[in-house]
């Protein structure tokens, strides 16, 4: 039986250490990411008159977009503070956080982590259907 749990994140923590504090982090699933880009995506059409054509021209808030996907998969954390003042999580203090590269690259370090997991779990997802499909393939009589 395969036990399907819900995305509410993972812990990772400064130095391995759940003393130090750290973040909880989840991947957005695709619809997730579907909404943001329709909130976040611009169309707009133009008359090309050269060519006579309508012309369809796409644009994304990239700031909005970064914030929303950011809001999203941080799902909170604990010992963070900024210049010693301990910080609660919200969206005002996060917002302050993004701006902070070291924990920026935290953050990447850990969202690696999650999709690299992901991709490898796709993979043996993947090969395993593939063997299940060769042996179906396979004669009932035991020869190939």
């Amino acid at each position: 039986m395969i036990d399907f749990k819900q995305n509410d994140g993972r812990w990772f923590y400064f130095g391995d250490n759940e003393d130090l504090g750290g973040l909880r982090v989840r991947v957005l699933d695709t619809k997730e990411i579907r909404a943001i880009e329709t909130t976040t995506n611009n169309v707009k059409y133009k008359f090309n008159k050269r060519t006579g054509v309508r012309e369809k021209i796409e644009t994304r808030d990239e700031d909005t977009y970064d914030w929303m996907v950011t809001k999203k998969s941080i799902v909170d954390w604990k010992g963070i503070s900024l210049d010693g003042i301990p910080l609660d999580f919200n969206d005002t203090n996060l917002k302050k956080m993004i701006k902070i590269p070291d924990f920026l690259s935290f953050y990447s370090d850990c969202l690696n982590v999650i999709t690299t997991e992901n991709a490898t779990i796709e993979e043996a997802e993947q090969k395993a259907k593939e063997a299940r499909v060769k042996n179906l393939k396979k004669p009932s009589d035991g020869k190939s």
